[in-house]
Order: structure tokens, then sequence, then C-alpha cells
């Protein structure tokens, strides 16, 4: 069924009867599809309800209403919606975010908090804020998100191999004929980004399959002649094929 939420359409399912209430909420680009098979066997006991939230699933929204405190106000207005005085609030993933907050705004509503492979950001409104650490390529680290000027996100980018960031744009054919000999699998993605670059903080930024980068470094600063070849000799342009297994500063 679709509720009247502040003026959007928000699609949510509610099963099943008992005196007590669970209210799930599903993570940042989740839907109600990754509550159901949790909350059916609670249904025999339990009245369950779950909704896709702001953009995400069926409940179509324009970005420019979608915020985090939107998120959290919006649990309160399908417990309305549904005329939920009091439940046990779920969270997962990103949702752990909202439940969270929802939870430390209006205590009395809830009777327990269930967090699932969640994060934490969240802290009493009582405190001071804390400073948020600012995003790294430092080799091991997870690659940071940042629009690219098409919409994607940087993250859109990596998974399927190893992603060279090319933000030099400069000719990288001789690393790629490297990682071809050695049979590592290599996209380069060249961007004119400088946005994106000030972020990544390097000219040349390998992220693994994985999402993590491997190894970054501004291309002038490289010393590609000095690495040896397998024969022990100068490699020149070759590119070492270690390169692609120990991520170096």
């Amino acid at each position: 069924m679709f509720l009247d939420i502040d003026g959007n359409r928000v699609f949510t399912l509610s099963f099943g009867k008992g005196p007590r209430t669970i209210l799930a909420h599903g993570g940042w680009i989740s839907n109600v599809e990754d509550w159901i098979t949790t909350l059916a066997p609670l249904s025999t006991t339990w009245r369950t309800v779950t909704y896709d939230h702001r953009g995400a699933g069926l409940t179509r929204v324009p970005v420019d209403r979608i915020s985090p405190q939107a998120l959290v106000d919006d649990v309160f207005r399908v417990m309305d919606a549904l005329d939920i005085e009091r439940c046990v609030l779920a969270g997962f993933s990103r949702g752990t975010v909202t439940a969270l907050r929802a939870v430390l705004a209006q205590p009395e509503r809830f009777d327990g908090l269930v967090l699932m492979n969640g994060c934490g950001e969240v802290q009493s409104p009582d405190l001071p804020v804390r400073p948020r650490p600012a995003p790294s390529t430092w080799p091991g680290a997870r690659a940071p998100h940042a629009w690219l000027k098409d919409r994607r996100s940087t993250l859109d980018l990596f998974g399927k191999s190893f992603v060279l960031l090319n933000f030099s744009l400069t000719n990288t054919s001789s690393l790629t004929a490297t990682a071809k000999q050695v049979g590592v699998p290599l996209e380069v993605v060249n961007l004119n980004e400088p946005k994106v670059r000030e972020i990544y903080q390097r000219d040349l930024v390998l992220v693994r399959p994985d999402g993590h980068v491997a190894w970054r470094r501004p291309w002038q600063s490289w010393p590609w002649s000095s690495w040896p070849s397998r024969s022990g000799k100068s490699a020149g342009v070759d590119r070492p094929e270690h390169l692609f297994r120990h991520g170096v500063n």
C-alpha cells in the first residue's frame, strides 16, 4: 500500500498481528525486500511494518526533498499514519543512523532498538559535534565518494576490476600493457575533474575491485625507470607487476 507522507507516496508493507509492533527501516539504497524474510516469521506474533524510504524502491521523491532529517521525520509520520504509538525500531545498514536519530529524538515512543550491519555517526544531541574526518586515499583506505560531472559517483566506477583513476590525463598505455602481461584486469578512467582530484589528492590512484586504494602517486614523481623487470634489468617505462599486488604510499 502507499501512504501519503509529507506529500509523498510512500510504499509500505504492514502484516501480522500481535500486541507488539516492529518497524523496520532499510539502508540507503535498499527497499522493503530486505526485510521480508526477517519479518515473515515474526508476523505470527507481531505486527510487522517496513517501508521504502524516500528515494528507495517504489517511493519516488525529488532529490532535493531527501535529507537525513527528512528520513527521521518520516519514521514518526509512518507511525502516526498507521496508528502506531510505540514500537521496536529496527535499522539495517545506513538505516541504523536513521533509527538511532529517531530514538534519540523521541525515546518515549520506542520499546526497543535493533541495529543490523550499521555504522555510527550518531551521538547524543547534548554533546558537541565531532569534526568529520577528511576523506583519504591513503593505500588501504576505502576510496572516497565524489560526484562526477555526469552525475555518477566515483564509487560507481569500482567493483569489476582494478581501476586506475588518471587525473593527469597522461598516457598510461605502458601500464595497461604490464597489467595485461601479468594477468591483472585493469581499467583506466581518465578524469578531467579538478574538484574530484582535490579529494583524491594524487594524479594517479589505483583502486582494487573491493573499492580500497591499492596505490597512489603523482605521475611525475614516480621513478619508473628505476624499477627492475623480471630479468633484473631496468624496466624503463615498463611497470613492475607488483604494483598491482602491493599498495605503496
